[in-house]
């Protein structure tokens, strides 16, 4: 950054230059730096003749910048190369005027300042020896259905062909069905598995989940509230209930670990299509292929060396450095903390828990009927999709797709996938009962709850195979954001505590408040909620839009003019004035009166619903050994 561009900086550490003791005095011309580095979370603090005070989060760093270096760094929070964020921040920001040695040298400064994270330090913290897990947890595996009995009926079969069912504690099929006779089928479907099965499944249908109900209000009446509003079939009779029947499996595998499956996949795995070495930390859009039909990927696809139910067993509920070495690694790789955001990594350690894994589908994504995601999609899998047999339009239509990784990958980001490991032999938190993004929410008040905690994403896959037909929008979705529960999720994320020493049940106490307050909220104070997070939401996706577009010029032109019709909406979206009624896309005609008031009942319900949740947890075991 050079002088005529306005950048300066001055060390202000107490007295002390501040400088981190491995990078101090680095002797002109040099060999380039080829660690990783990421800006560390700060407070950035206005003071006196134009001047901020960088004050780290993480320890007793600090130091004084231009304001323009402050937001500079602010784009500085992937772990890169500091050539590559220097590169990165001149094509980013026109007004530094192309002066990248100018930035690096900056970058240089602030790293020296010890306010860059050290990809790695973090490899090294990762990699510390570690006692392995004592004994992890039993497993308990829960299939979830609502009225699709061919779909039961095909996955049990696949179960009892492919898996290995007895290292398994108990299998339950928890039925959502509406339908009495679609119930009743997969009742019996269940009953024929058993006779073949080396353990048992057991059904738990209307009747006993009713009972599962009726016998915890008996045990904790004072929650009687909490307990129906999680998992009460009644209460949520005409809405979508995802999460209530996650919450249900929750009950069932109490102090076990839990593997979920949905009931229109097949329990076979099948390796990633495409493999890249080593491991990989990162919050991503998975990694994507595409089929111009089911026979086609069906006749290429290669068996993996498990099955989906041994495989999530096998380091769900270890200590991240432990689940390393399970998975054939010594140590992470820098490299594979390339591009990954630093407040994903900032808490981990050899002991971070495993507890949740998940694995990649082929056949349907399970993306919902939207196919704007595929925008987000990373240069390899942008190739393979401009490149498909049939071009965009095909791919576009076409809902035959390999979704998944190319190598083991580490997150925060807990998503849809179709299988599902969950070490609940800690206390994880309910689902809320009704709606879409119930993964999502509970995923986030995962990491609220358990800072240091990762998820785990296996390289292989399960076929999944809805029973109706889906196709996509030839031309393409256009990405929206709508008035959803994950907006105030987003709110409450945003306020949660980063000191890591903080007990689970402060956490889970300091998450119920939040709910609180949004639920004693003025209808003022709630609208200004949905509308920052709805912006913030809406200027993220048009600054993404725009790198994209800036970045696309060696890209055929279809796939240019699909962007720029994505920005358009986007940017239109960003300028119209909306309100939470409008924007929720549902057309139940309900007013913004009425759609705050739902807002303030259900996030109070919910918020004693989490502070409940331990005591029904802990009464659960004791009813579920006798349904």
């Amino acid at each position: 950054m050079s002088d005529d561009q306005g950048f300066s900086y001055s060390f202000q550490v107490d007295g002390a230059d501040g400088g981190s003791p491995s990078h101090k005095n680095v002797p002109a011309g040099a060999e380039e730096d080829s660690n990783l580095y990421a800006f560390t979370h700060c407070e950035a603090l206005d003071i006196p003749n134009n001047t901020v005070l960088l004050v780290s989060k993480l320890g007793d760093k600090r130091l004084s910048v231009t304001p323009d270096v402050s937001i500079a760094l602010g784009h500085c929070n992937k772990f890169r190369t500091l050539s590559d964020h220097a590169e990165f921040l001149v094509s980013y920001m026109p007004e530094l005027g192309g002066d990248v040695a100018g930035v690096q040298r900056v970058l240089e400064s602030v790293r020296d300042a010890g306010l860059m994270l050290n990809a790695a330090d973090i490899c090294q913290r990762i990699s510390l020896d570690q006692e392995p897990s004592a004994n992890l947890a039993p497993t308990r595996v829960c299939v979830i259905t609502c009225d699709r009995p061919e779909a039961v009926e095909r996955l049990l079969d696949s179960m009892l062909k492919e898996a290995r069912l007895s290292q398994h504690k108990h299998l339950y099929l928890v039925d959502d069905s509406r339908d009495s006779a679609n119930a009743a089928r997969n009742q019996s479907a269940v009953e024929s598995f058993s006779l073949s099965s080396p353990v048992t499944m057991t059904y738990i249908g209307p009747p006993q989940q009713h009972q599962l109900l009726r016998e915890l209000v008996a045990a904790l009446p004072e929650n009687e509230q909490a307990i129906r509003f999680l998992i009460d079939r009644e209460r949520w009779a005409n809405f979508k209930s995802y999460g209530l029947a996650r919450t249900v499996c929750l009950l069932l595998s109490a102090g076990d670990r839990c593997i979920i499956l949905d009931d229109d996949v097949i329990c076979s795995a099948i390796a990633s299509p495409h493999k890249a070495p080593g491991l990989r930390f990162a919050n991503v859009i998975r990694d994507a292929d595409f089929y111009p039909s089911a026979q086609d990927w069906q006749s290429r696809a290669v068996p993996a060396a498990t099955d989906p139910l041994a495989g999530h067993a096998s380091c769900l509920g270890s200590g991240l450095g432990e689940a390393i070495r399970t998975l054939g690694f010594e140590a992470p790789n820098q490299r594979g903390l390339e591009n990954t955001d630093v407040g994903m990594l900032e808490a981990l350690n050899a002991n971070s828990p495993i507890l949740v894994t998940q694995c990649g589908s082929m056949g349907d994504p399970g993306t919902g009927d939207s196919n704007s995601w595929l925008v987000d999609l990373e240069s390899d899998s942008l190739e393979r999709l401009l490149n498909t047999q049939g071009g965009l339009r095909s791919a576009f239509n076409n809902r035959q797709y390999w979704l998944g990784r190319t190598c083991p990958t580490f997150s925060k980001q807990a998503s849809m996938s179709q299988v599902t490991g969950l070490d609940n032999s800690r206390i994880l938190p309910p689902y809320f009962p009704v709606f879409r993004g119930e993964d999502l929410i509970f995923g986030n008040m995962l990491e609220f709850l358990y800072p240091d905690s990762i998820i785990l994403e296996y390289d292989w896959a399960v076929p999944h195979l809805p029973l109706e037909e889906r196709k996509g929008n030839s031309e393409g979705d256009i990405r929206g954001t709508g008035a959803t529960i994950k907006l105030g999720i987003d709110h409450i994320m945003a306020k949660r505590p980063t000191d890591p020493a903080l007990s689970f049940e402060t956490r889970l106490e300091l998450l119920s408040l939040e709910l609180l307050g949004i639920s004693e909220s003025s209808t003022e104070g709630i609208e200004a909620i949905f509308q920052r997070e709805l912006a913030l939401t809406q200027v993220d996706s048009v600054r993404d839009l725009d790198i994209k577009i800036r970045d696309s010029g060696h890209l055929p032109q279809d796939w240019v003019n699909y962007l720029k019709r994505v920005m358009d909406g986007s940017v239109k979206a960003l300028q119209t004035s909306t309100t939470l009624a409008k924007a929720r896309k549902v057309n139940d005609e309900k007013s913004d009166e009425a759609v705050i008031q739902e807002i303030q009942a259900y996030a109070g319900e919910f918020a004693k619903a989490l502070r409940a949740w331990p005591a029904i947890r802990s009464a659960a075991p004791a009813i579920v050994a006798t349904l």
